[in-house]
């Protein structure tokens, strides 16, 4: 829901009570905000159980009354729950916390997909975009690394597709001081965690606008094939955009996180 900033937060314990058909005087009693959230939604909505009850009893059609019908007037409980103030919880993470999300519009579905991700087996928590595709049984997956930039950069760095090293320094001018320990650092943190999150979508973002300015036709499929070493299907049917994602993401990679 927007807030008086004109962002959005989250519902609070009653909005999710409501939404769920429980009543605006019922009470939740659990000690932390986190209880209450998941009493509400591991419950099963009253209203849903009012109609499967009336359906036990073979109460026909003709006959149901409607629960907003209804004489019934919930009371509100003397016994005064928690208070509980909504808020993102401080909390501390470790050190070798995961992170794993797909590229916005990078993504092709059944798990073909440009991601970025750290590798917390690694010393330094490595941060790097990263290419998966193949079946659920068999994922496979393409390193965005110098290799790959430089074998495409002849072809698509063209005067016609400056947008490319256009969003590029965009990138690396407002993320400046963004490395592997920077982002891990910042990912690790509970009250700054959202910081990953809008690297992320800023990056998404710039890959849209290359899609619907650069000029990525007259390339034929063989050009995903070689980096890839198999023909896909899915890669083919979205070609400007995969070749968007290699030749974008290499790149990036080759300059924050190199």
């Amino acid at each position: 829901m927007p807030d008086n900033l004109g962002g959005y937060r989250r519902l609070n314990v009653r909005e999710r009570g409501v939404i769920q058909g429980f009543p605006i005087t019922y009470q939740f009693y659990g000690k932390t905000l986190n209880a209450k959230f998941k009493m509400i939604g591991n419950a099963v909505p009253p209203v849903l159980t009012y109609y499967i009850f009336q359906s036990m009893l073979e109460v026909s059609v003709k006959e149901l009354v409607l629960h907003n019908n209804s004489t019934y007037f919930h009371e509100q409980p003397e016994y005064t729950p928690y208070e509980s103030k909504l808020g993102l919880p401080k909390r501390k993470y470790p050190q070798k916390r995961k992170f794993q999300f797909s590229v916005p519009n990078l993504r092709f579905g059944s798990g073909v997909r440009f991601e970025l991700s750290n590798n917390p087996k690694s010393e330094n928590n490595e941060w790097s975009f990263k290419f998966f595709y193949g079946s659920s049984k068999n994922i496979k997956s393409v390193e965005l690394n110098d290799e790959v930039f430089s074998s495409l950069s002849p072809i698509l760095n063209t005067s016609r597709n400056e947008i490319f090293t256009e969003k590029s320094k965009l990138i690396q001018s407002k993320y400046s001081e963004i490395s592997s320990s920077k982002l891990q650092s910042l990912w690790i943190s509970g009250d700054q965690n959202k910081k990953v999150f809008d690297f992320l979508d800023d990056v998404g973002q710039c890959v849209l606008e290359i899609i619907e300015n650069a000029d990525l036709s007259g390339f034929d499929n063989d050009l995903i094939e070689a980096i890839v070493t198999e023909k896909n299907n899915k890669l083919d049917k979205n070609k400007e955009s995969v070749l968007t994602g290699f030749y974008f993401l290499s790149g990036l990679n080759n300059k924050i996180f190199a």
